[in-house]
This record gives structure tokens, C-alpha cells and sequence, in this order.
């Protein structure tokens, strides 16, 4: 983890400060944030659903990218008050808004053939 006080997390903090896509990409980024949103969008979804829908990704990853998605408005969730205690997640209106430029980006993606083109960086690794 980097130092608060180190000149990269300095100059992080001051590009998302100033710039709304840095911004963004800061609140979006990592592994998992985007195709929780996206998986979101199909249906309101439950823990194991979420982690069912997305292999490779860990009960503990999960648990840290709801809460920080949560804690930065872009999903919400209900918790019942039932036995077994059931909570579901959903998009917020933040969530909902941003869903026109994942499909956008997704069209883009397709477009420019992209995810063959990440398949084949892999497979060049040794």
C-alpha cells in the first residue's frame, strides 16, 4: 500500500481531483467494479448470484467492491428482514446513468474487436 504521503499518491489525488474521466476511472477502476455494474443492470442480484455470475472472483473481493460501489452511490441495497436474513443489491439512479456509456463502450469494444485482441495477449505470454 502506497505512503499518504508519497509524491505519486499526491499527484493521483490532484488528477482526480481536477479531471471528471480520471475521477471516474478512480471510482470504477479495478477488476471487478464494471462487470458488477453491468451484471447489476440484468437483474437486481444477491451475494451469490454476484459471485456465481463472476468466476475467479473471491467471496472477500466481492464484499470490499459492494461496500466501496455502495459507498460511492453508484448501488444500493436492501436488506430483509426475513430467516435467512436476504439482502439484494441494485443500481442506484448514479448506476443507472452510467449504463449508456457501458453500452456504448461495449458496442466500441465489439466494434474494434477487442476482446480478441486481449485473448491474443495472453496467449503470447509465456
Amino acid at each position: 500500500m502506497r505512503k499518504a504521503t508519497s509524491t505519486n499518491t499526491r499527484n493521483a489525488k490532484q488528477l482526480t481531483a481536477d479531471c471528471p474521466i480520471l475521477s471516474t476511472f478512480h471510482l470504477l477502476g479495478g477488476r471487478w467494479k464494471i462487470a458488477l455494474i453491468w451484471n447489476m443492470a440484468q437483474q437486481v442480484n444477491r451475494f451469490s448470484l454476484l459471485l456465481n455470475q463472476l468466476p475467479g472472483l473471491s467471496q472477500k473481493m466481492l464484499a470490499q467492491q459492494l461496500k466501496e460501489l455502495e459507498q460511492d452511490g453508484f448501488i444500493g441495497k436492501t436488506i430483509f428482514a426475513e430467516m435467512p436474513p436476504r439482502t439484494e443489491y441494485h443500481l442506484t439512479e448514479l448506476g443507472q446513468s452510467l449504463m449508456p456509456l457501458l453500452v456504448q463502450v461495449y458496442d466500441w469494444g465489439l466494434a474494434n474487436n477487442l476482446p480478441q485482441r486481449v485473448r491474443s495477449r495472453y496467449e503470447a505470454r509465456p
